[in-house]
Order: structure tokens, then C-alpha cells, then sequence
């Protein structure tokens, strides 16, 4: 019976989670759960180029990339708050160098599950080193660091000066 409500649940799951990597993933990516009587797997569905040739490749959501384990660890997020209610949803999240290690493309999915995600969670907070990183709709804040101490100023670097 709790292999069943675990099973039952595992797939609205992995439902949800496909629905939304379409949002991350520019290629088909597809993840499922796979049973067997000793374990459970959460593998990932994809096309992969090996030495010039695109063919399906099949493999543990561990062997993913950094970008792309970044990415799939937020659509995993937005999955798992989808089974909260939202009175008891946080409020805030805090990423910390998100997108340190994402190519520009992947930025730009970045962008667009954080939209997503501001409509589960109502603030997040997201830590970047980078100056050029803007994001439509964000409130930009900027630490300028001066003799010896911080100040965290309203605006976006590009736009703030040091006094």
C-alpha cells in the first residue's frame, strides 16, 4: 500500500517536473522514476553528441551537468512547492551564485524560471558576482565595497557609482 501512494505521488511528481524543464531544457529532456524491488532511480531522457553523433542517451540525474544540475535543481523546486500548500510555502528564497557556472543561453532560462518561481515564492534573493547579469522585473542592489567596509546600495552596478 506505501509503495503505491509513493508511486502514485512519485508520478504527479515527475509530471510536474517534465512540464517545467521544458521552460530550462532547449533540447527534450525527460526524467521518470524507475522502480525496481531494491531501489529507486530518477533518471534523465535526452539526446547527447558523442564524437560528432547525436543519439538518445539514458543516465542517473547525478551524471548531469553542473549548468544543467543547476538548472534542474530549481525546476525540482518549483515541482516540490507545487505539493505545498501556500499558506505553508516560504517566503523567501536566497540563491547564492545561481548562474555562476551558466553560458549566456542558460541564463536567459535562468530568467525565465524565475517568473515562474516568483509566483510560488513572493522574494528571492539571488547573489551574483557577475555585472552584466539584469533580470526583468528585479530589484537590483549593489554592494560597494570602500576603505575597509560594505554598503549595500539600491540599483544594479551599471547604473550606481562609488562616492
Amino acid at each position: 500500500m506505501k509503495r503505491l501512494a509513493i508511486e502514485a505521488i512519485s508520478s504527479r511528481l515527475v509530471q510536474t517536473i517534465n512540464t517545467y524543464s521544458k521552460m530550462v531544457f532547449p533540447e527534450d529532456y525527460r526524467f521518470e522514476f524507475v522502480w525496481t524491488s531494491s531501489q529507486l532511480s530518477f533518471l534523465c531522457h535526452r539526446m547527447v553528441n558523442v564524437k560528432g553523433k547525436v543519439r538518445p542517451d539514458t543516465s542517473d540525474i547525478r551524471k548531469l551537468s553542473g549548468a544543467e544540475s543547476s538548472l534542474f535543481s530549481l525546476v525540482l523546486i518549483i515541482a516540490l512547492l507545487s505539493f505545498v500548500p501556500d499558506s505553508r510555502r516560504c517566503n523567501l528564497l536566497i540563491l547564492d551564485e545561481a548562474t555562476a557556472n551558466l553560458s549566456e543561453e542558460n541564463q536567459q532560462a535562468m530568467g525565465e524560471i524565475l517568473k515562474v518561481m516568483l509566483q510560488i515564492i513572493p522574494s528571492i534573493i539571488l547573489v551574483t558576482p557577475r555585472n552584466s547579469e539584469m533580470y526583468e522585473g528585479a530589484n537590483n542592489f549593489t554592494v560597494i565595497k570602500e576603505n575597509g567596509s560594505s554598503t549595500i546600495v539600491s540599483g544594479h552596478p551599471s547604473t550606481v557609482s562609488k562616492k
